[in-house]
């Protein structure tokens, strides 16, 4: 009973200090669009691999001259968006509100999300 205690122990230090690795956690502005953004990780995925969801607020109408409100209460405006993260690569179904399912890298000089499509969103926190 020991030995499968430690065990148990040894395999949820793991699952904690992998998710910490995960640069993706945490608040964002998008850059394109001056939006708050969201990241949380969740329950692993797979190998060194973990579920994510995405919120966010856009500008009112669509409009790109529209500020988004700053106020964190607008970022569940939408989402969750979900997705699978690891250490450098996000990928978020954005289907659907609309957008496609868009992959991303992890930019450690910039403390950013890299987007496929252009954009990026840098962490705030």
């Amino acid at each position: 009973i020991e030995m499968i205690s430690l065990v148990v122990i040894v395999a949820l230090v793991a699952v904690v200090v992998s998710a910490a690795q995960i640069p993706f956690d945490g608040t964002f502005i998008d850059v394109k669009n001056d939006c708050p953004r969201k990241i949380a990780s969740g329950m692993p995925a797979g190998p060194n691999s973990y579920e994510v969801q995405a919120y966010g607020s856009d500008p009112k109408g669509g409009d790109d001259n529209v500020q988004c409100s700053s106020d964190p209460n607008d970022l569940d405006a939408w989402g969750p968006m979900l997705g699978r993260a690891n250490a450098t690569d996000i990928t978020v179904n954005f289907e659907p509100k609309g957008g496609p399912i868009i992959e991303g890298v992890w930019d450690s000089s910039s403390s950013s999300i890299k987007w496929a499509d252009g954009n990026s969103w840098k962490k705030t926190n």
